[in-house]
């Protein structure tokens, strides 16, 4: 058996899985994602001179973007150099949908009580956007915010790093293998139960996943927007690790000597 996570590995150890169990990174093109050109959003010139977030991901309870847009409203209140890009959709990008994700925004925004005059710049994306085109989106920001409560491996991590763009992320499932302190920014965590994801049968209460810590998460994107010359250096050295690590050459030799091990071994 093959995976991308320490996480998933161990959990098949612990499932009783007896077969081997190898994990491999994940390869990622180090030349479709690197620091580019901003796209030129219809909302470019609000964002001259400002500190930009991005995030993007599928909207759901395990992508957990309320945590993200309560640190976000709560550390950036009143201030008006900050913006979050946040690029999301639901099942798709048909017109109920996202009419379902702008309310749904605006009633997160409204829950807080902080009057929507008070609160920092929030730009939602709703679109289908090509490869090509992603690493523009990544090249927008100056840091990336990541709440997910569990990833299998978690792409936008790495293509975010590729594009210079530093995480501001936990540690827990596969955010461990691919985020250090060195190449982001981490904030702390306990688990909770699972819930939340009734549309999928495998998601049960009685596993967990993170539940991130609010305050330090609003600390870490504090210290991120007080020190953009650290997200360009933790953004270099997050691409130069990137590069390595995640290359399909790299990646590829060493499913391939794996591949030749178990022939080796193996009895015909």
């Amino acid at each position: 058996i093959w995976t991308f996570s320490t996480l998933a590995k161990e959990a098949f150890r612990i499932s009783g899985v007896e077969v081997p169990v190898h994990r491999f990174d994940h390869p990622v093109d180090g030349d479709l994602y690197r620091r580019t050109k901003p796209i030129e959003w219809n909302f470019a010139k609000d964002l001259e001179g400002k500190f930009v977030f991005t995030t993007n991901g599928q909207f759901t309870e395990r992508k957990n973007f309320i945590d993200l847009l309560l640190a976000y409203i709560l550390e950036f209140r009143k201030e008006k150099n900050v913006a979050l890009i946040f690029k999301t959709y639901q099942n798709d990008f048909s017109p109920e949908q996202c009419k379902a994700v702008e309310e749904w925004l605006v009633k997160v925004r409204l829950a807080t009580k902080i009057p929507m005059n008070e609160q920092p710049a929030v730009y939602l994306l709703q679109r289908v956007m090509p490869k090509e085109e992603m690493a523009g989106f990544y090249s927008t920001g100056q840091a990336f915010l990541w709440s997910s409560r569990a990833e299998g491996f978690g792409l936008p991590l790495i293509e975010s790093a590729l594009c210079e763009v530093p995480v501001i992320t936990h540690t827990f499932s596969s955010m461990g293998d691919l985020v250090t302190k060195d190449t982001g920014f981490i904030y702390k965590h306990t688990l909770t139960p699972v819930f939340g994801m009734p549309h999928i049968p495998w998601y049960i209460s009685d596993q967990n996943w993170a539940q991130p810590d609010i305050h330090d998460m609003q600390r870490q994107m504090r210290y991120a927007f007080a020190n953009p010359g650290v997200c360009r250096e933790k953004g270099r050295a997050a691409r130069a690790i990137a590069l390595e690590r995640f290359s399909y050459e790299r990646v590829g030799r060493q499913m391939r000597a794996r591949l030749e091990e178990v022939l080796a071994h193996r009895q015909f």
